[in-house]
């Protein structure tokens, strides 16, 4: 019998942003790329690159 659930919304109990920052990298660096770390800091870029692939992002942000 179940009696309790923890839920964790994304570094609340586990840092998750920084294994997932490290993901990406290696996926950049893969394409011979860098993910700078201040990636996404602009609201409307945010936004955006949330709905695009890998490669439209690249051409997006190295461009």
């Amino acid at each position: 019998m179940v009696k309790a659930l923890i839920f964790d919304f994304d570094g609340l109990i586990l840092d998750t942003e920084t294994s997932e920052y490290r993901a990406l990298q290696e996926i950049f660096k893969e394409h011979s790329a860098e993910l700078p770390l201040v990636f996404g800091d602009v609201d409307h870029k945010m936004e955006s690159m949330a709905e695009l692939e890998l490669k439209e992002l690249m051409t997006m942000l190295y461009s």
